[in-house]
């Protein structure tokens, strides 16, 4: 393990890359991914993509299916304290960005790791 380590220490060396690279790269990519993942989850709160489906396909099963999820969500007993009009869309937004996040991670990670290179270059040159 210690070899291994070692290994990869050498590498990183011989690529010009040091510690402090790698903790603020870890700590931009970290932010990035947190963006991603909060501006999804806005996206969803604020469009609904799940309840346009349901009012635009107006099947029964799915109607039904969604009314049981949000009265579900509603329910839930970690989110007592908040106001009950909230309970329900947040809940569901946040699995229709589970959801999204699944579908898009093809596109998703890629674009983390380039944003990720881009801004380490531009905060490099200052």
């Amino acid at each position: 393990m210690a070899s291994l380590v070692e290994n990869w220490k050498k590498h990183l060396e011989q690529m010009g890359i040091d510690k402090n690279q790698i903790i603020k790269g870890t700590f931009v990519f970290s932010s990035i991914a947190a963006l991603y993942i909060s501006s999804i989850w806005g996206f969803c709160y604020v469009l609904s993509p799940t309840k346009y489906l349901v009012n635009t396909l107006k099947w029964n099963y799915l109607t039904k299916a969604y009314d049981n999820g949000m009265h579900k969500a509603k329910e839930l007993r970690f989110l007592q304290k908040m106001p009950e009009q909230y309970r329900g869309r947040l809940t569901i937004s946040f699995g229709e960005m589970l959801a999204l996040k699944v579908l898009l991670a093809p596109v998703g990670l890629p674009l983390k790791v380039w944003l990720t290179v881009k801004v380490m270059q531009a905060t490099d040159r200052w």
